[in-house]
């Protein structure tokens, strides 16, 4: 991903599934108790960059949208972020089954 996004800088395609990758490791590497916690913090903040930048391009796309209430899903005390992403997602589309399923 990260190759190819140094050609493609506002790929939004790329930019998301390096993010969904990112989170997917993220709480990978979260269960795991040997993991440092600033190398999460820095995966962390790279996922943000990176769901940020694609929001940046499209900010009106649903599956973004659904996936950055993904990712602040896994910071305690970060509802609010949540349940904003869900619904301005719900708003995009109200029919968005992921996002009705995860908010509804």
């Amino acid at each position: 991903f990260e190759n190819a996004l140094t050609s493609e800088t506002n790929n939004k395609v790329l930019l998301m599934g390096y993010a969904k990758t990112l989170i997917r490791l993220h709480r990978l590497l979260a269960k795991d108790e040997v993991v440092n916690a600033d190398d999460l913090n820095e995966l962390a903040a790279k996922t943000r960059e990176y769901l940020e930048r694609a929001l940046q391009l499209d900010p009106n796309d649903t599956l973004l949208l659904y996936e950055m209430a993904q990712y602040w899903q896994d910071f305690p005390g970060q509802r609010s972020q949540v349940q904003e992403y869900y619904l301005r997602a719900l708003e995009q589309d109200p029919s968005s089954i992921q996002c009705l399923m995860e908010y509804g």
